[in-house]
């Protein structure tokens, strides 16, 4: 009896010692499979993650050589161009719906006079606010106006066609506070800074017009957490011209960020955003470093750069700026020695990083507008270039969006 037991208590052992090996070649199959699946999935991250919003080159041909990007708070992006395909060439604007683009108000229901440069933003209860350039004819004088859509057209914000300046088409930025005020940022007659907002009857001035030193050049409008304007300028006030200089307004009057002109040279381009911790940042195009992008933070005392100055492989053109809801912030620009491709990048674990494949869009972008929503999604529109032989796609307006999930990467959906 004896002798059976251990004979039956062998076999056991045995087949045991088989289960365990072939667990253990099972569990290391496993870990392989799993390695290799996390390979491919950050291998697509990495360069397929760019895809476009809907149907690439949505507009008419031709139609978008100025365009700016907004996002509500559902995440629905807008897009507003200028359509140079019917005469006059009037505003437009149109949203992704979550199936393709949709015109906002109808086809030219923005404008029907000559426009220039407009600029786009959006309040809290997703109303949509398009400030530029109005050409009116017969006069032909050329003034501000600004437009919100009421959900069935769109309407004048204050007295259409107000007169406070641009002298311009390049020199309006528009902005909306927490309690949304709209503020609009120009140049007046005399080409210095003035900033206007709406107070629920007229637009008024903000401080007093015309507050900046010397003229001015390309204005940066954004407003912080505390309902604080700020303003960046390219500034004209003496020798060492094209430096940057950033405001804000205290409650009574306009006062420097920091030391006034606090770039080390010339610097265009330039894009400035405020992170949730109110803390202001400047992206351009640094002439000390070949126009290669430096970005630049004020910490309460001091401007100083982020990262390492003119941090871009290549000099650079149509920078925007956008800071994430994590304060992370982004670079979007098109590099010129890329063909003017489209390049996304952003500050993560000290150091600036290209997001997703480099140059990701076609060749000559031209004017790009960066914006990212509450997912924390960058999404960047721009007049795509990808034409066909005859060039009829030529300048027409795509928008694309970077994302990491894995659910883009299974369904392969990404742009080649």
């Amino acid at each position: 009896m004896i002798e059976q037991i251990n004979t039956q208590t062998t076999t056991v052992t045995k087949v045991s010692t088989k289960t365990k090996i072939l667990l253990g070649i099972v569990i290391i199959a496993c870990i392989g499979a799993m390695f290799a699946i996390i390979g491919g999935f950050k291998t697509t991250q990495d360069n397929y993650a760019w895809t476009y919003v809907g149907q690439p080159r949505f507009t008419n041909a031709g139609s978008t050589n100025f365009q700016s990007l907004a996002i509500d708070n559902n995440n629905v992006p807008y897009v507003a161009f200028i359509d140079s395909t019917d005469q006059p060439s009037g505003v437009s604007v149109m949203k992704f719906n979550g199936s393709f683009w949709e015109d906002v108000g109808g086809i030219h229901g923005l404008s029907t006079s000559t426009a220039n440069a407009p600029s786009l933003t959006i309040s809290n209860n997703n109303v949509p606010y398009v400030a530029y350039t109005d050409f009116s004819v017969p006069e032909f004088v050329i003034r501000l106006r600004v437009k919100k859509f009421n959900g069935s057209f769109w309407e004048d914000v204050g007295a259409p066609g107000n007169s406070f300046g641009g002298v311009s088409g390049y020199t309006r930025s528009i902005g909306i506070d927490n309690n949304n005020v709209p503020y609009v940022a120009l140049h007046d007659y005399n080409y210095k800074v003035t900033v206007i907002k709406f107070n629920g009857s007229s637009w008024e001035i903000v401080g007093i017009g015309g507050f900046s030193l010397g003229t001015v050049n390309q204005i940066s409008l954004a407003i912080d957490n505390n309902n604080v304007p700020y303003v960046a300028y390219m500034d004209f006030s003496s020798n060492d011209n094209g430096r940057i200089t950033v405001m804000k307004f205290n409650g009574s009057s306009w006062e420097d960020v920091g030391v006034p002109k606090f770039t080390s040279e010339f610097a265009q381009n330039y894009s400035l955003a405020i992170d949730n911790n109110n803390v202001p940042y400047v992206a351009y195009a640094d002439s000390a470093y070949n126009f290669k992008i430096t970005v630049m933070k004020f910490n309460g005392t001091a401007w100083e750069v982020v990262g390492t100055p003119g941090f871009s492989a290549v000099d650079t053109s149509n920078i925007s700026l956008a800071i994430d809801n994590n304060n992370v912030p982004y670079v979007a620009y098109a590099g010129n020695a890329q063909g003017s491709r489209a390049i996304l990048m952003k500050f993560e674990r000290s150091a600036w990083r290209v997001v997703g494949r480099d140059a990701f869009s076609c060749w000559n972008v031209g004017n790009l507008s960066l914006a990212i929503d509450n997912n924390n999604v960058p999404y960047v529109g721009y007049p795509d270039a990808c034409p066909e032989p005859n060039y009829s796609n030529y300048g027409r307006a795509s928008v694309m969006k970077y994302s990491s999930i894995f659910s883009s990467s299974i369904n392969n959906s990404r742009s080649k």
